[in-house]
This record gives C-alpha cells, sequence and structure tokens, in this order.
C-alpha cells in the first residue's frame, strides 16, 4: 500500500453525520465518499429518499423513556439509565448536548441513518444500538443497558489483573474488532473509556461502547484536550492517513495499559506524545522485568507495528498462542452447551412473521441475564473468535459428541434452519434465537412487552405498517408482501394483528 496525499482508498469509516462547520466540509465529503462503499450505500441519494424515521412525528425521549441514575459521564456527553414507559424495558442512553446557537451541528436524519447501520453489527462485544431521537438541546442514542462501570474504573478498583483475565478482555476487543471490521466499520478511537463491563460480577464480559457513534460530532474541534484518549489513538490518525488497522495500534495500548498499569507510550502534553510515539520504541526490558510472558510481549509487538501497512490484523492476533491457550482452558458448562446445542437442532420455523418476531425478542427484549449462559456456549463453539459460527465450526462440535458421520449432517441441518441470511455463518443473534430455552424465549413477559413495542400507537393491535416499521431490516421478510407476510397471524382477516392472534402465532403454532 503506497502512501500518497491522501487516505488509503481502502480505509473504513462511518459517516460524518451533520457537520455543517465550513471548516469540516472537505473532511466531511471525504468521509462520506469513503463510507458510500464502506456501508450498504446508506449516504446514496436513492437510500436518503426512502429512509424511515425511527420515531413517528411528534414522539420525543421523554415520552418514550424515563430516565435515572448516571452510568457514566464524559467532557461531551452522559449515559444514563433509562427505562421504556410502557414496557418497563431497562436500556442506556447516550446524551449528547448540542452546542447552543449551532441547532444545525447535528443532522437527525444522518444521525438516524449512522445508527441503523450500526443496530447491525450483531456480536456479543458490540454493545446494541437500539434507537436515536434528537430535540433542539440535546440527541439521544438508546442503546443495551449496562451496570459494571467501564473498564478503567475496574482497573483502578481491582489495582491488579491476571494475564489470563486481561487476555480474556483482549480477545474480546479482537473478536468486536475483526468483526466491525468485516463489517467495513471502524472506531478510531477506542480507549478504556470506549469499553464498558456488562454487570458488576467478577466474569469481566465486555462490551465496545460508541462503535462509529463518535463520528455523529467533531469531538476534537469542541472538547480538543479533554478527551484523555491521545494515550490510545494510532500515531496515524494524526497523520490522516490510515485504514482498521489504527484500531489494532488501539488494542495494544489497552492491552499494555491493563497488563503494566500505563500505556506505551506516555509523555505530557500532546506534542511530547506524538514525538515519543514515533521516536521511541516499546520498552521490552520493563515488560520482562515484570515477568509478563513472552507470548503477551509478542503479541503487544506485533499490535504496537509503527507501520500500519505491516500491522498485525484483528483475526491475525485473535491466532496468538496468549490469546488462544487461556480460552482453550477456561472452564465451560457443559450442560448449558449441551443443552443450547440440542436447541439448535430442535429448531424449526416455518413462518417468516415468527421467525422474525423471535428475532426481534432476541435482539432487544432479551437481557443480558436471559443471555450470559447462550453467550458462552456461543464462544466455545466459535473457535477463531471472529463473532460467527461456521459450518465448520459447527461440524467440528457436532463430530465431537454424535461422531462424524451423524455430525456432519446434523450441522448441515442446522445451518439450513438458522442461517436465515444464508451467508453461511450463524451470526450471534441468530444463535440466540434458535439456542433459547422457549420458555425464556417467549415468556409471557417478553411477549407482552414485544406486543407493546410494536404496536405503536397504542391500539391494541398491530397494523401492516407498525410490523413493517418494526421488522422491515429482518433478512426474513425484507423483500416480502407485507399484507401477505401478516395473514401468517391474521385469523379474523381485518388486516391487523390483536394479542390473542399474536400470541397463537407465537406459542400455539411452534
Amino acid at each position: 500500500m503506497g502512501c500518497t496525499k491522501s487516505r488509503p482508498h481502502d480505509v473504513i469509516v462511518p459517516v460524518r453525520a451533520g457537520l455543517s462547520n465550513p471548516k469540516l466540509e472537505d473532511k466531511r465529503h471525504k468521509d462520506e465518499t469513503l463510507a458510500e462503499n464502506s456501508f450498504k450505500s446508506p449516504t446514496n441519494a436513492e437510500n436518503i429518499q426512502n429512509e424511515k424515521k425511527i420515531f413517528s412525528d411528534g414522539e420525543s425521549f421523554t415520552d418514550i423513556y424515563d430516565t435515572f441514575d448516571i452510568i457514566a459521564t464524559f467532557p461531551y456527553a452522559e449515559y444514563r439509565k433509562c427505562v421504556h414507559k410502557h414496557t418497563g424495558l431497562i436500556r442506556s442512553v447516550k446524551i449528547v448536548p448540542i452546542p447552543k446557537g449551532n441547532k444545525s451541528y447535528v443532522d437527525e436524519k444522518s444521525l438516524k441513518r449512522e445508527v441503523k447501520a450500526l443496530s447491525k453489527l450483531d456480536h456479543p462485544n458490540i454493545l446494541k444500538t437500539y434507537d436515536i431521537l434528537a430535540d433542539d438541546n440535546k440527541f439521544y442514542i438508546v442503546m443495551e443497558y449496562w451496570d459494571g462501570g467501564l473498564l478503567l474504573d475496574k482497573l483502578q478498583e481491582r489495582k491488579f489483573l491476571t494475564e489470563a483475565q486481561v487476555s480474556s478482555i483482549v480477545e474480546q476487543l479482537l473478536s468486536a474488532v475483526a468483526y466491525a471490521h468485516s463489517h467495513k466499520v471502524l472506531h478510531r478511537d477506542l480507549s478504556p473509556n470506549s469499553i464498558c463491563l456488562m454487570n458488576k460480577g467478577n466474569d469481566l464480559i465486555i462490551k465496545i461502547i460508541d462503535f462509529g457513534v463518535s463520528a455523529f460530532v467533531d469531538l476534537n474541534l469542541q472538547y480538543q484536550g479533554k478527551l484523555g484518549n491521545s494515550f490510545f489513538i494510532a500515531p496515524e490518525v494524526s497523520d490522516d492517513f490510515y485504514n482498521e488497522k489504527c484500531d489494532i495500534w488501539s488494542i495494544g495500548c489497552i492491552m499494555h495499559l491493563l497488563l503494566v498499569g500505563k500505556p506505551p507510550f506516555g509523555n505530557n502534553t500532546e506534542k511530547e506524545l506524538k514525538l515519543s510515539v514515533k521516536q521511541n520504541s516499546l520498552d521490552i526490558s520493563s515488560l520482562e522485568n515484570l515477568t509478563i510472558s513472552e507470548e503477551a510481549i509478542i503479541l503487544l509487538k506485533n499490535l504496537l507495528n509503527k507501520d500500519f501497512t505491516t500491522r498485525i490484523s484483528a483475526i491475525e492476533a485473535l491466532q496468538s498462542s496468549w490469546i488462544k491457550k487461556p480460552k482453550e482452558n477456561s472452564k465451560v458448562n457443559s450442560a448449558a452447551i449441551q443443552k443450547s446445542m440440542e436447541n439448535l437442532i430442535s429448531y424449526h420455523c416455518s413462518s417468516k412473521l415468527k421467525d422474525g418476531i423471535q428475532t426481534f425478542i432476541a435482539s432487544q427484549i432479551m437481557t443480558h441475564e436471559d443471555t450470559e449462559n447462550l453467550l458462552k456456549s456461543f464462544k466455545n463453539i466459535d473457535k477463531n473468535s471472529d463473532g460467527k459460527i461456521s459450518s465448520p465450526e459447527l461440524c467440528r462440535f457436532y463430530s465431537t459428541v454424535m461422531g462424524d458421520g451423524i455430525g456432519r449432517e446434523i450441522a448441515k441441518d442446522v445451518i439450513k434452519n438458522v442461517d436465515t441470511d444464508r451467508d453461511g455463518y450463524l451470526e450471534y443473534t441468530e444463535f440466540i434465537r434458535a439456542s433459547a430455552e422457549r420458555r425464556i424465549l417467549l415468556s409471557k413477559q417478553n411477549l407482552e412487552a414485544t406486543f407493546t413495542m410494536l404496536d405503536r400507537d397504542a391500539s391494541g393491535k398491530i397494523s401492516v405498517s407498525e410490523l413493517q416499521e418494526i421488522l422491515e431490516d429482518t433478512i426474513l421478510i425484507q423483500n416480502q408482501a407485507w399484507q401477505e407476510i401478516i395473514k401468517e397471524a391474521d385469523q379474523n382477516l381485518d388486516g391487523e394483528i390483536d394479542i390473542k392472534e399474536f400470541y397463537t402465532l407465537l406459542i400455539n403454532k411452534f
């Protein structure tokens, strides 16, 4: 990859949404041009014209949600716990003030397009993004709920993490980044402040927050010197010439911080930091003095390669022995894995509407507690940690339990029945939907919440337009005639689905 005066052609960036400052227009134009090839054309004229609002006209954030305690505070935003008023579903919301006197600074339509694209990142270590709302003073990004604090808080609380614990965290980061990069999305600003813990327990399940959301506003312009993330930003980013490997550098810096207690390159000022990164090498001797393992040092050197054109990729880093050995030796709940894999075998769904609704439940209604054991099963089967289960990985598991011939046939059937987007893999939500216990997935509480979410006007019935508004992005029914789809549940042929018909579709016909 030769150097020119512009960024590499294959740089992967989210859309630069809603920037109206003239000084940023040229940079914005470059980013949007590159992003057109990254997502499935989220910025082209046809998609903009056809863009649907996530919420209907007249609804505000406070109409829909109650807000509670602060989860985390940043110079440019705060995270709070919020509760959906009509369903009781708990979410987190990122609240970002719009600079006074600059209401055009944030373009709501562009933000909604961006959130819609980011919400399709279906990975267990990327915080789910559900909705976005904006008013004259703030915009609100509604996300999956987390209450375990930021990774940096956990490090300060514990003071010390074992290499095995650090390896687990780095593996989760690399897996999320590998998945995002495969979907043409990069973060650009990874740091301990963009990594959250799902709960306050000791299992250290992490998720990346703000995956691409930082592109909504120019944080450096508004809050220069306040972010504190410069220690983790790749040197090529400051040169405005980079690709997805900038996230790999950031993970290397985070890994160093978790192992040593400080970033690999540290100085007081921004200028000194940039100079240190360019002139100094990784201090191997200090790592050895701290009895950091040779495998960890080798991975660090590869992650912190200053030449991003030869820097290791996330997929390559996941093959490091320092990553693979702890994962292979980790304790697993064999009974839980066995049960989830049995559920995969028995999953059959002949109704496109039912499958779409169950996908919605698995993605947006089930809680982290509901899916905790399923996550562990998913990770156990996903041997290369790329965030999706391939046919060979599935075959390997079933063959180990049932023998090669039977295992191969079962894996083939599972892919056929569960891989609804026909990409040859089981994505995370596909796995959750099919492997979950029916009594949990289709619990009365989950079904009531789902019906309420679908019944947007609270009429007691779900119309064709309401169904399409919520479920149009599920692959199963993307290009179907919606009037025909609704007939799968509409027993009295009134063109809508009432609560009884809804229950009959999902439970009685299972």
